[in-house]
């Protein structure tokens, strides 16, 4: 597995198929948050992203390349799917409007 030293904000995030995913962030445990994704990569607006650490294949020069293709190497927010996120607190899906 890769190591996080020599891997610093902005660095340019690839997949194995050379798309562009974005760049770096910040680092937390096993995890690269990037700050901004690529075009190319269908993500939610918004929603904060993370690349694995255990699934880079090298980094040269400013460039981290990962051992996946395209989106399968961007993982949205845990909880951002269904809403909830211990970060960030539950949605209340139900809730309704007073009028």
């Amino acid at each position: 597995m890769i190591q996080a030293h020599g891997i610093v904000p902005d660095m340019e995030v690839y997949a194995a198929d050379q798309v562009h995913l974005g760049s770096v962030d910040r680092i937390e445990g096993d995890r690269l948050w990037l700050n901004t994704v690529a075009e190319s990569v269908p993500v939610e607006p918004g929603q904060d992203h993370y690349v694995l650490m255990a699934d880079i294949d090298h980094v040269e020069g400013n460039r981290i390349h990962m051992a996946m293709n395209g989106v399968d190497a961007v993982h949205p927010r845990p909880g951002a799917a269904t809403g909830n996120d211990e970060e960030r607190g539950p949605i209340n899906a139900g809730a309704t409007l007073d009028r």
